[in-house]
């Protein structure tokens, strides 16, 4: 009773339920436009990181002497051998 809505009259009533209803609609409106210009939206870059051009080419030496390493595994290398027998004297 504190709101009037008893005291409101049947064309009043319905003139409410109306704006509501319009009011729903637009909202409704509004959520199905922003959904399409979502698609629109360009997506995020993932930007490449910065690398240290220093411990870039320290890495890639590691990474060759490990693979000479196990390449000298499967062929033994003369000059490395002699060093061998030699320290042993």
């Amino acid at each position: 009773m504190m709101s009037g809505e008893y005291f409101l009259t049947k064309e009043q009533i319905r003139e409410k339920a109306l704006e509501q209803k319009r009011n729903q609609r637009e909202m409704k409106k509004h959520s199905k436009i922003e959904e399409k210009m979502k698609l629109f939206e360009a997506p995020a870059e993932d930007l490449p990181e910065k690398t240290n051009k220093r411990k870039a080419k320290e890495a890639a030496k590691d990474a060759e002497a490990e693979q000479k390493k196990h390449d000298s595994s499967k062929k033994p290398d003369i000059n490395e051998l002699k060093k061998k027998f030699l320290k042993k004297k």
